[in-house]
C-alpha cells in the first residue's frame, strides 16, 4: 500500500492536530507544514512528528512536485481560491470545515476536484466516531421507521479565551457564531440522513461576546423528504453536545460528555417502545475519528473505496451555512435553497 505524500497547509491549533495524526500513521509521509507566520515551537513540533520541513510560503507549497495531497487548515476564506489552485495542480485536496463561505464556491471547489480526477476531503470526522456510525446504520436499515425530525447543540465556552483578534471570532472568517466551527458538523449529518435541503431559518445574537462577535445561533432546515431539522449553539456556556433523530418507530439520541479531542465517553440511547430505553458507552482514542477520515480520503483517491462524503453533500451543506449567515442577518428571513 503506498504511501500519500502530503502537505498541511496551517499550523495553528487544528493543524498540528492533523500532523499528528497524519505522522503516526504509515498511510501518509509528511513532507511539508506550510504557514505563513508558525507557531515559536514548530521547529520542535515537527521533530517530534516524522521531522517535516517547514515552509511559509503557502501558494508554492500546495503546488509543489514533492506532494500527491495537500491538507488545508488555514482560514475559511482561503479554502476556495487554494483547493482550486491545488487541484489545477494535480493535487488531492482536504478541506476543513467549513469547505468554504458560499454554496457557488462550493460547487466551484467541487468541479475542480473532480476535473482533475481528484476526491475532494473535507474535515467532518465526526461522520466516522463509532457511535454516528452506528445512529447511521439503525435510521438507514429502518430501525426507528421513517425518520421525521433530528435536533442537535452542540455548545462550549472554549472560543471564550481567545483574543479578540482571533479569526475564530471574527465574523467575517467565522460569521454564524459557533456554527462555524462546530455546529457545520451537525448540518452535514442533517445532510447525510435527510436528503436535499430546501428552506433555511436562522438567528445569531451576542449575549456575553463583545459585539460584533456572536455567541449565539439557531436554526431550523427543512429537507425535500420532509424532515424538519433544528440546530444550536452557545459560545459561553461550558460543553453540551447532544444528537437526537426521530422516527415514527422510535427515537436515537447521542449524548457527547467533552469535545471530540477530550476523549470523554460518549453515550447513545435507542427508545423502540414506550418506557424502554437501550443504553450503549463508547470509550475510544478520540483521534481516531480524525485519522479514520484520512484514510478513507486517501483509498478514494488512490483506488481502493468510496468516499461516504459525496460533491452534493459537500455543496448542499455549505449551502446551509450560507443560508443560515443570510438568514440571521435578514432576521430570521426564509432562505430558499
Amino acid at each position: 500500500m503506498s504511501q500519500m505524500r502530503v502537505a498541511v497547509a496551517g499550523l495553528g491549533w487544528w493543524g498540528k492536530q492533523i500532523a499528528t495524526c497524519l505522522a503516526q500513521s504509515d498511510r501518509f509521509a509528511l513532507v511539508y507544514g506550510a504557514d505563513p507566520n508558525p507557531p515559536a515551537d514548530v521547529e520542535a513540533f515537527a521533530k517530534a512528528n516524522g521531522g517535516f520541513q517547514i515552509r511559509t510560503d503557502v501558494d508554492a507549497v500546495i503546488v509543489d512536485d514533492a506532494i500527491d495531497g495537500v491538507i488545508l487548515t488555514t482560514p475559511n476564506a482561503f479554502h476556495e481560491e487554494q483547493t482550486i489552485a491545488a487541484s489545477a495542480a494535480g493535487k488531492a485536496v482536504y478541506c476543513e470545515k467549513p469547505l468554504t463561505l458560499t454554496g457557488a464556491g462550493a460547487e466551484r471547489m467541487v468541479a475542480a476536484a473532480e476535473k482533475a480526477g481528484k476526491v475532494l476531503g473535507i474535515g467532518h470526522e465526526r461522520r466516522f466516531e463509532p457511535p454516528f456510525e452506528e445512529l447511521f446504520e439503525i435510521v438507514g436499515s429502518g430501525g426507528i421507521g421513517r425518520l421525521l425530525s433530528i435536533e442537535a447543540n452542540v455548545s462550549h465556552n472554549q472560543f471564550q479565551a481567545l483574543d479578540n483578534t482571533n479569526w475564530r471570532k471574527d465574523p467575517k472568517m467565522s460569521p454564524a457564531g459557533l456554527y462555524t466551527g462546530t455546529g457545520i458538523h451537525m448540518t452535514d449529518m442533517f445532510c447525510a440522513l435527510a436528503g436535499r435541503p430546501v428552506e433555511v431559518r436562522a438567528e445569531t445574537d451576542t449575549l456575553v461576546f463583545d459585539k460584533p462577535m456572536e455567541d449565539y445561533v439557531r436554526a431550523k432546515v427543512l429537507f425535500d423528504s420532509g424532515v424538519h431539522a433544528m440546530f444550536s449553539a452557545l459560545s459561553c456556556t461550558p460543553f453540551y453536545g447532544r444528537f437526537t433523530a426521530y422516527g415514527e418507530k422510535g427515537w436515537i439520541e447521542i449524548i457527547s460528555e467533552a469535545n471530540v479531542d477530550w476523549g470523554r465517553p460518549t453515550h447513545l440511547i435507542v427508545s423502540k417502545e414506550s418506557g424502554k430505553r437501550e443504553t450503549k458507552t463508547f470509550t475510544y482514542n478520540a483521534v481516531d475519528s480524525v485519522t479514520a477520515n484520512l484514510h478513507a480520503w486517501a483509498d478514494a483517491n488512490q483506488g481502493r473505496g468510496t468516499y461516504r462524503f459525496t460533491g452534493a453533500h459537500l455543496v448542499d451543506n455549505t449551502r446551509i451555512f450560507e443560508a443560515i449567515v443570510t438568514s440571521s442577518r435578514q432576521g430570521g428571513t426564509p432562505v430558499k435553497l
